[in-house]
């Protein structure tokens, strides 16, 4: 009987030996996160940010590009009339129609 306590004695000190590696190896790994991870989110929140205080980068969309109109052949002929009638009627000189002729044609 007195084997048997021996042989228990000798197991649980091999256990204690491994608990006491492994909590070794947690208390070094453990520190170590708590101190990087305010370091690297200081450098990321750094680089965020330009010089001047204001965010590089933004969710919100810019203000759309103006698109371009979209003007079907069927306007341009319809807008030509027009200023021919205004031209024959006399309050357009032939200038000011002309202009606006290749303002039209143009686009």
């Amino acid at each position: 009987m007195e084997n048997d306590q021996v042989e228990i004695i000798e197991d649980n000190s091999e256990t204690v030996k491994l608990l006491t590696f492994v909590y070794f190896i947690l208390g070094l790994i453990i520190p170590f996160w708590i101190i990087t991870l305010p370091v690297f989110w200081f450098l990321a929140y750094r680089d965020y940010k330009s010089p001047n205080g204001k965010p590089l980068f933004s969710n919100q969309p810019t203000a759309p590009a103006q698109t371009a109109k979209v003007v079907t052949p069927t306007q341009n002929f319809e807008a030509l009339e027009k200023l021919n009638e205004l031209k024959e009627k006399g309050i357009l000189t032939e200038d000011e129609y002309n202009r606006e002729k290749s303002k039209i044609l143009n686009s």
